[in-house]
């Protein structure tokens, strides 16, 4: 295109017009969460954040190398579990060679198995694309959609719900019952894992939330763990509790996790019920 003005005389004039054309070739690739190598030669310093993709689904997600030396999410697991689809190491945490085709998609209805069933088979709920508006509240019969908001920071989006079986990528868990085993699977995205050992909540909690001298700021920068409750078939204390699952066990019917509330409520190693439904984040290999 060209502009002139209407002092510019009648006639025909000749130019040139110079442009750039980029080869898709050279074009800037896409960082995944798969793509460990890459993001660790990025996020070298605590503080240090960026966005990548996952591969399985199109889905960004904010990282951050944290306090306690790990590259983590820095938002919640909203991959949705697809039972037509057969998963491999390739894209998703299993080990090496191994599949997972799932038993249950993720669903938006609110059915869920409470049933020893329940604790064995994948469930995974799907709230749709909301966002915690970041009100805490102590009514513990609060629902999903009076403390969310449609958009808004997707460090406070609210993702899924998984049960224990579904969260670490299997179909039945029943055969790791004794206490503290760790599962070293899960459906993060490959090259990512559940909290566990090393790289556990304990250790972050420690390091990032703790040192700062309050437990209040864990929904903050640069963690922002959410306020989410939970989901086994009906909503629970959202705004209240904010519960995220690690890898390991307690018992047959109960594994760990973090859990937190509003009155102070702190524990990096709590425990509850497999059936329930609670949120995820993934820490880097």
């Amino acid at each position: 295109s060209a502009h002139i003005d209407t002092t510019q005389p009648a006639g025909i004039y000749n130019g040139q017009v110079q442009y750039v054309m980029v080869h898709p070739s050279s074009a800037p690739a896409p960082t995944f969460m798969q793509d460990t190598g890459k993001i660790k030669s990025v996020l070298t310093n605590e503080g240090d954040t960026m966005q990548a993709i996952d591969k399985r689904d199109g889905k960004k997600y904010w990282i951050t190398k944290l306090a306690d030396g790990n590259i983590w999410m820095t938002q919640n697991l909203d991959f949705d579990i697809d039972s037509t689809r057969t998963y491999t190491s390739v894209d998703t945490d299993l080990p090496s060679g191994a599949t997972w085709t799932p038993a249950r998609s993720t669903t938006t209805t609110t059915a869920w198995d409470t049933s020893n069933t329940g604790r064995t088979a994948p469930h995974s709920y799907d709230p749709g694309n909301r966002y915690w508006n970041g009100v805490m509240t102590d009514n513990t019969n609060n629902t999903i959609d009076a403390n969310t908001i449609a958009s808004g920071d997707p460090h406070y989006h609210i993702g899924n719900y998984y049960n224990w079986t579904a969260v670490v990528a299997m179909n039945d868990s029943s055969y790791y019952g004794n206490r503290y085993q760790n599962v070293n699977q899960s459906i993060c995205p490959a090259g990512w894992r559940l909290p566990s050992g090393d790289k556990s909540f304990a250790y972050l909690v420690y390091k990032q939330v703790l040192s700062s001298g309050t437990e209040g700021n864990i929904h903050m920068s640069p963690v922002y763990f959410v306020y989410g409750g939970e989901w086994w078939g009906f909503e629970l204390l959202f705004g209240k509790y904010g519960e995220y699952w690690s890898s390991v066990t307690h018992t047959l019917e109960e594994s760990r996790l973090l859990s937190f509330s509003v009155d102070g409520y702190l524990n990096s190693q709590s425990l509850d019920q497999r059936y329930k439904g609670f949120t995820a984040r993934c820490v880097m290999r």
